[in-house]
């Protein structure tokens, strides 16, 4: 495997940190419930070589902006009986549509959902509810949409009713939600609606 094959990509980095993971080479390899062939429209990408190896980087595809969930075989509600990982990224301007991709191993994805178009988007998992936030450049502001299931739906809308720059949403060891957009940091009421509590520079250069 030559350096480039060898370098690690940012989104890579981003996948395997975001769910805990350690960068290591590891063996991958498709079984009945992975795509056996690569669909046409463009719903499945993949690196795996077919050999028990994948290449670097992991994801071939153009995914800017991605936000990963790992979703424990152990889960009450996890209906695959192992680990399954859940995957968004920006769509822009151009794409009507943000894809939620699915893989078991980080190197097999395919899409299994749409929503509306939007920027940055944040995906949670939480006691047994899956969260999609993001925000929009000309459809005032933010949303969150949620879901109990995410692969078939039906998927609850938020309105926010302002813009969170790159937002990331999570919950607390209470279970109350927060956004952290830039610098700062916002706690939201339980029913998600309202920013009840804000914290402005948390993070400075200093």
């Amino acid at each position: 495997m030559n350096y480039l094959r060898q370098k690690i990509s940012a989104s890579a980095i981003a996948v395997l940190s975001t769910c805990g993971l350690i960068l290591a080479p590891m063996p991958v390899f498709a079984d009945d419930s992975t795509p056996s062939s690569t669909p046409s429209d463009g719903s499945y990408t993949t690196t795996d070589s077919g050999d028990g190896t994948y290449s670097i980087p992991m994801l071939n595809t153009d995914v800017p902006d991605i936000s990963v969930i790992r979703v424990s075989k152990d889960d009450p509600n996890n209906k695959d009986g192992r680990d399954v990982y859940y995957m968004v990224s920006t769509t822009m301007e151009l794409s009507p549509g943000s894809p939620i991709m699915k893989s078991y191993d980080l190197v097999n994805w395919w899409i299994v959902t749409y929503g509306e178009g939007e920027w940055a988007p944040s995906l949670r998992y939480h006691n047994g509810r899956f969260y999609v936030l993001f925000n929009t450049n000309n459809l005032n502001g933010a949303y969150i949409y949620y879901t109990d299931d995410i692969e078939n739906g039906p998927w609850t809308k938020i309105a926010l009713n302002r813009g969170f720059h790159d937002p990331s949403l999570y919950f607390d060891e209470q279970g109350s939600p927060w956004i952290i957009s830039g610098v700062n940091q916002y706690r939201l009421s339980d029913d998600l609606t309202t920013v009840v509590e804000s914290h402005e520079n948390i993070i400075s250069a200093e």
